[in-house]
């Protein structure tokens, strides 16, 4: 196994008792009455998920592993710094283009006690036909020159394995598993999943230690959004039907979900919506029995499985840390499923003009517009609290818009087109253009009346 980082391969130790993060209280990492005998169940997962025995990579489905055949394969990796607090897994398919901007991204992580040394990145490199691992290595050994050349002693610790599934048996899912199994191995703190087409903003790292800290659970989720470099690939149509699917069904589907799984464990209802990458303590790993392995839909049947076990998951944004992943916005993803899939699907029913089809939030076996979708998802009784919350956001979301505008300037009125000028090359979503071409309307806007706009435009576009 090729360690970029530059230190020395070694064994690892047996698994053993969860270390603890400063503020943590592992009695909290589970809902219910409390964690006993976390070192048997730490212990009893690793011996049954070890990543170093040949049969368990049989049982992925993996025929190769950097070369070699699962009986010979030689993976093992240096130990972890003292300071690692997180592992950070990435499954790569395909992604020479786009695995060194995500790097790139990892490297200049902002707002950690021990700069880069506070994690590391495991990237499990599947079935690859492009040049994946060669893109990934000369990126690795151009930030890493790059820190010594301005003096610094910490480096961005990558971890590259690659490995060759069977015909059938691989996948996003099972190379996700693997990945997070042997950060598991490992012993750091939390184990992170993520894709290698995300960018990862300044604070990404540090927002979820941060929220771990401060709240002991057993799980973090973050927020995702499509980048905007990528959003070029959509037409303003196309971009207002893929806000319409993700803000007004897919995000209050996922809050049902989550109230309705709440209610059958008798557990108080977690209503924010979790989306992103999932971060999660070894132990409440160990205590779900792993990482799912669909090749689609990973995460939030993951966060299903959380649920089910009553691991207590927290969303960052709830404390006002930001913990934001920015993803590709094309239509050729490497699961077939995902954010890619409805991107596709979004821009055929566009080019056909037919309404999008999704999943009756009543009936997850039938098929139905996503107009009536919404409106079922509107009409439940468990959403009421979510959507009056969300109306709320936004109305306030945009009177910090536009009060932004006239304190800067120093106004206590000013025209709509002024602001509609400041505000329009900034606004990448397509309500947001529509709420700013409605404010070009309005001849004089006075300071006063800017909460009567935003809530009248949110009456309006929603």
């Amino acid at each position: 196994m090729d360690n970029i980082s530059g230190s020395v391969n070694s064994s690892e130790s047996m698994p053993g008792l969860e270390p603890t993060l400063p503020g943590q209280d592992e009695k909290d990492l589970r809902i219910g009455e409390g964690i006993e005998d976390s070192e048997k169940t730490l212990m009893d997962y690793g011996q049954n998920n070890n990543p170093e025995d040949p049969s368990y990579l049989t049982r992925l489905g993996i025929e190769l592993v950097n070369g070699d055949d699962p009986e010979n394969a030689d993976y093992r990796l240096s130990k972890p710094t003292s300071k690692c607090e997180m592992s950070l897994v990435i499954a790569a398919k395909d992604e020479e283009e786009r695995i060194g901007p995500m790097l790139e991204s990892l490297s200049i992580q902002e707002g950690l006690a021990d700069n880069l040394d506070s994690f590391e990145v495991i990237i499990i490199v599947n079935n690859c036909t492009d040049s994946t691992i060669e893109a990934a290595q000369l990126k690795i050994e151009e930030i890493n020159k790059k820190l010594g050349d301005e003096g610094r002693t910490d480096r961005l610790q990558v971890h590259l394995i690659d490995v060759k599934f069977k015909d059938g048996e691989g996948g996003v899912g099972k190379a996700s598993k693997l990945g997070m199994d042997i950060a598991f191995s490992r012993e750091t703190p939390i184990i992170a999943r993520d894709d290698a087409d995300s960018i990862f903003e300044e604070k990404w790292v540090s927002g979820i230690l941060e929220t771990f800290k401060k709240t002991g659970a057993g799980a973090v989720g973050g927020e995702i959004e499509t980048n905007p470099e990528d959003s070029i690939i959509l037409t303003p149509e196309e971009q207002l039907l893929l806000s319409k699917y993700y803000d007004e069904y897919f995000e209050p589907s996922i809050v049902l979900n989550r109230i309705q799984d709440a209610q059958k464990l008798g557990i108080e209802a977690d209503e924010s919506s979790i989306t992103g990458a999932t971060a999660i303590t070894r132990l409440s790993y160990a205590q779900v029995d792993g990482m799912t392995t669909e090749k689609s839909g990973q995460k939030f049947s993951f966060r299903k499985k959380l649920n089910e076990n009553g691991i207590k998951v927290v969303q960052a944004s709830d404390l006002g840390i930001e913990v934001r992943v920015l993803t590709s916005g094309r239509a050729d993803g490497r699961t077939g499923g995902g954010a890619a899939k409805i991107i596709s699907e979004v821009q055929k029913a566009v080019s056909e003009k037919k309404e999008l089809i999704v999943s009756d939030p009543e009936n997850k076996d039938g098929l139905i517009p996503i107009e009536g979708a919404i409106q079922k998802l509107k009409e439940r009784p468990e959403l009421k609290d979510y959507y009056e919350k969300e109306k709320e956001q936004k109305i306030k979301n945009i009177v910090d818009y536009l009060n932004n505008y006239f304190i800067e300037n120093n106004l206590i009125e000013a025209l709509g087109s002024d602001i509609y000028e400041a505000y329009i090359g900034k606004a990448t979503a397509e309500k947001s253009k529509m709420y700013l071409n409605d404010i070009k309307g309005h001849e004089i806007i006075k300071i006063t009346e800017i909460e009567g706009i935003a809530k009248d435009l949110v009456e309006k576009y929603g």
